[in-house]
Order: C-alpha cells, then sequence, then structure tokens
C-alpha cells in the first residue's frame, strides 16, 4: 500500500516537469513504457508537461517554484488585420491566471482557411501570410483555452456597385441647376476621385483645348465613396471618369449619365473659377470666373465681394455663342481679381451667390475652384 502511494505520488510530481518520468514510473511497476509515454505525450501537447529542463524552469520561475498554475485566458494582438495578397503580418497571444498574471506558455495557431491566410508559429507569435481574396480566423489555444483574429485578404483594388443620380443642390435660385450624386464601392480603402466632362467634348476633345470640364476628389482612403458634382449642362449627356488609389494600385471606371433640363430662368451650368498666380502680384491668386448658359442672348452681371456684404461690380457681358459647344459662354479673361491666398471669395452672378476659398499652398499650382453656397 505504501509502495502504491509512493508510486502515485511520484508521477503525479513528475509528470508535470520532466518527460523522463515514464522510466520512474516503470521501475516502480507502473504500466508499460508504451503507456507511459502515451500519457506524457498527451500532457506535453496541452501545455501540462513540459518538453525540455528550460521549459520547466521557465514554468518554476511564473509559477513560484514548480507549483502549477492554470491559464484563466487568453487574448490575442491584434483582433483583426486587413492584408493585401502577399502581406505579412504578425499576431500576438498572452496567456493570464486568475490573478492576471502573464504566463510562460506554448501556444497552439491554427486558421480556420489556410487558402487564404497561413500561419507560421514563433514563440508567442504568428506570422499570418495573405495567400489569397478572403476571410480566415486565427487561432492561439493553450489548456482548453483560445482566442481568435479574423484576417481580410483584399485581391486587386476593384471598383463596383456604381450608382449615379441627379439632384439640385440650390433650386431656390431658380436657375435650372443640375447636380449629380456620384457612389461606387471599393474592396479596400481607396481614394475617390471624379472627372466629368460633356458629352461634346468627351467625342472631340480637341474643342476649344478641354479634355475635361472637371475634377473632384478626396485623399481619404474609404470603401464606401461619395462625390458631389455640381452645376453639369441639363438636357445632355455627362460622361464621368470614376477612379480610386490604394497604395501604388489605380482604378478606373468610366461611365455617362443623362440628365434632363430643370425648370429655371437660364439654365446656367459648368460655374467654376479658374485661379494661377498673378501676373502683377506674384503673393496673390488671380482669379476669373466662368460659366454658361443654354439661354440665348442673355446678359449677365457679376460682381465680387470679400464679406458678401460690400460687392464690386466686375462687369456686364452678353453671351457668346460658340457653335462647336452649342451654348452661349463667357470666359472672363479680361477682369481678373486678385486675391490673398487663404482668403475666401463671394461671387454673384445676377442674383446667384455662391463662394470660393483659395488655397494657402505656396506652389502656385492653376487650376478651378468649385462653387460652394454661402
Amino acid at each position: 500500500m505504501k509502495k502504491l502511494i509512493l508510486t502515485v505520488t511520484v508521477i503525479a510530481i513528475s509528470l508535470f516537469f520532466l518527460p523522463e518520468v515514464y522510466v520512474v514510473a516503470i521501475q516502480f511497476g507502473l504500466g508499460t513504457r508504451g503507456f507511459v509515454k502515451k500519457v506524457v505525450e498527451k500532457g506535453q501537447a496541452e501545455g501540462k508537461i513540459a518538453k525540455t529542463e528550460e521549459e520547466k524552469k521557465q514554468h518554476d520561475e511564473n509559477s513560484g517554484g514548480g507549483e502549477e498554475t492554470s491559464v484563466a485566458s487568453v487574448t490575442i494582438s491584434p483582433t483583426s488585420a486587413n492584408l493585401d495578397i502577399s502581406a505579412t503580418t504578425y499576431f500576438t497571444a498572452t496567456a493570464r491566471d486568475a490573478n492576471n498574471n502573464i504566463l510562460n506558455v506554448v501556444f497552439s495557431w491554427t486558421t480556420s482557411n489556410s487558402a487564404v491566410a497561413t500561419a507560421k508559429i514563433s514563440d508567442n507569435k504568428a506570422l499570418v501570410t495573405a495567400i489569397a481574396e478572403g476571410t480566415a480566423s486565427i487561432t492561439a489555444s493553450v489548456s482548453g483555452k483560445s482566442a481568435g483574429a479574423t484576417v481580410e485578404v483584399a485581391g486587386p483594388l476593384s471598383i463596383f456597385a456604381v450608382q449615379i443620380s441627379t439632384f439640385q443642390k440650390w433650386p431656390e435660385w431658380n436657375y435650372g441647376e443640375v447636380s449629380l450624386k456620384v457612389k461606387w464601392q471599393t474592396n479596400k480603402p481607396a481614394t475617390s476621385k471624379v472627372i466629368w466632362e460633356e458629352d461634346l467634348c468627351h467625342k472631340n476633345p480637341d474643342i476649344l483645348g478641354l479634355t475635361s470640364f472637371g475634377t473632384k476628389e478626396s485623399t481619404t482612403e474609404v470603401t464606401q465613396h461619395e462625390v458631389e458634382v455640381y452645376f453639369v449642362r441639363p438636357g445632355t449627356i455627362t460622361w464621368l471618369t470614376i477612379s480610386s488609389k490604394a497604395g501604388s494600385e489605380q482604378k478606373e471606371e468610366e461611365t455617362s449619365v443623362l440628365t434632363q433640363i430643370v425648370s429655371g430662368e437660364i439654365g446656367m451650368y459648368l460655374v467654376r473659377v479658374g485661379i494661377s498666380q498673378s501676373k502683377i502680384h506674384s503673393f496673390q491668386w488671380e482669379t476669373d470666373a466662368e460659366w454658361c448658359s443654354l439661354q440665348q442672348d442673355t446678359l449677365h452681371s457679376l460682381y465680387y465681394s470679400y464679406d458678401n456684404v460690400n460687392w464690386v461690380w466686375v462687369a456686364v457681358n452678353a453671351y457668346s455663342y460658340s457653335s462647336e459647344r452649342q451654348c452661349y459662354d463667357y470666359l472672363n479673361g479680361s477682369d481678373l481679381i486678385d486675391a490673398d491666398p487663404g482668403s475666401r471669395l463671394y461671387y454673384r452672378i445676377n442674383g446667384v451667390v455662391f463662394y470660393v476659398d483659395l488655397p494657402i499652398d505656396s506652389d502656385w499650382q492653376p487650376g478651378y475652384l468649385y462653387p460652394q453656397k454661402p
């Protein structure tokens, strides 16, 4: 009886620490070598038996001298990752006891879909590699406790679910204004950009030297994109080039929309303000207002202001007819307005008031600004 108690005690103590315990067990007459070896291997796989003397030493340091400390919880960081194909990232697992002390244990790592992402073990970390587009769960386990993380692998950048709708942003102006709301999605966070042009210029880009009428873009990377385009030509086809960029990847889609003529006095469209470095005052922007109208022989009064209160008259002009573009246009090239960088400049065309905020950039790149409603 004493021998049996001693044998069980020796095994109970030794099983937790030394893989050579099966030799001791056989010497005391407890089972065969093969039977005890299976018991030891099972304990090692569950993290309950140290495989080496080094693991035994680390366990003693964490548990305060060789007494078993149970794993109460496991956490993993980060809990999610978005990767491109062939990209890699590390996940780190941490085990704690009931007193929230960190334990030195060996984790088992698994992936739910090795065709999407693989996990290579390195201590308490797993190096995850993205293989193909899809989703995979990465799990770290020890002593019956586990924690998981999600890996989303995106394929090549793609644009989909494009939607275009027309609306009037400023119907109270009663100028037959037509605007567009452009929406699309990408399979990964990316920038947003829309270039638009009239049907006539799309088919004949040499007309007036114009290849496009406007550009709106945002450098914020998102997957749900929305861009508003103001003052497109009513009653004709507007062509849109939708593009997104993510890192070195860029994707474009071309589409078009037929806009309807909305009741209004003039049918004014293509309202914008051109900017360039002033030829007279090199420290200021040189600006000129531009717009077009579908109504013949209409007089327009142009004013500007810095405060939307005190207005300065610029010009009264009758539109000249452009046979190529089939509209009456006015490009204000003679009455230019100089303004300081970063200032807000208001324009009033007949009864329509809008403003533009001039850039503060020092590179003085020419371009166009589009109307904002006060």
